[in-house]
């Protein structure tokens, strides 16, 4: 009761007087809400009979919005999902499936890193151990006949590749281990290298030797898809342990559609 008297006080004490005018600034802070903040010019002239304000009564109205404290502007936030494959078993009936998502993580003013990830899944159809394998998330050999790991394709709505181009950067990348997938349970697993973007783009990198990039205003649709191989040999676990799964997955197509900058940083607008 005492903060808001005082709230109420300081109001009235800044309150701009008749005739005069006024530049009254306010901004509305609520974590994880849009924030609006405006400046509102009003001349001598400015209201009518009625007290409502002309036109005329207003030099500038702008609005700036912001989403967020910092710490929510950096939450990744998911553009686009794939639909799950179909569920591919091993010799002992062990099943997965999985499927691509993409996320988009705010760095900076004009600057975003988009996320390829993979999603897996125990489809198994009866209750056993739980999954264990191996992502090659991190490999550095990418010769045709090395398939461990993920291998991606993008192609635009007339079944056309785009030109992956070259790059370098350095950031780290993904590292390539052993992950245990819980019975009924689901993991997601980072495929892009960290760090990479470009300026009013998506920089798509499944990995390190792939890149597309989708500029701002291309309101093309893109597909990319892939293939998820699990090939690491390793002797099976005694029994009780988890289940070493081996074997591949075709990832369906993930339609990708660059509509801008997810994150609002200051978007001004006047009258």
């Amino acid at each position: 009761m005492t903060y808001l008297l005082a709230c109420l006080a300081l109001c009235f004490c800044f309150s701009p007087t008749a005739g005069e005018t006024a530049h009254h600034e306010s901004r509305f802070r609520l974590p994880g809400y849009l924030h609006a903040a405006s400046t509102i010019g009003k001349q001598r002239t400015g209201r009518q009979s009625n007290g409502s304000p002309t036109k005329a009564g207003f030099e500038k109205r702008a609005w700036t919005r912001r989403v967020g404290p910092k710490e929510d502007l950096r939450r990744p936030i998911l553009v686009a999902e794939g639909n799950w494959s179909r569920p591919v078993s091993d010799s002992q009936g062990y099943a997965l499936r999985g499927r691509l998502v993409l996320y988009e993580k705010n760095i900076a003013k004009e600057k975003r890193e988009v996320i390829v990830y993979v999603e897996l899944q125990d489809a198994s159809d009866f209750t056993g151990n739980s999954i264990r394998v191996f992502c090659a998330m991190g490999k550095s050999d990418f010769r045709v006949e090395n398939t461990e790991g993920l291998t991606c394709v993008l192609r635009d709505s007339n079944n056309r590749s785009p030109r992956s181009q070259a790059f370098a950067f350095s950031g780290g990348i993904p590292q390539s281990e052993w992950l245990t997938l819980p019975r009924d349970g689901t993991l997601r697993v980072r495929a892009s290298p960290f760090g990479i973007w470009r300026p009013k783009a998506m920089a798509i990198s499944p990995q390190a030797n792939q890149l597309w990039v989708i500029r701002d205003g291309d309101s093309s649709e893109y597909f990319l898809s892939g293939k998820f191989c699990i090939e690491r040999n390793a002797e099976q676990n005694a029994t009780g342990d988890p289940h070493v799964w081996r074997g591949t997955i075709d990832l369906p197509p993930m339609k990708i559609v660059n509509t801008g900058q997810h994150f609002i940083h200051e978007s001004v607008v006047t009258d």
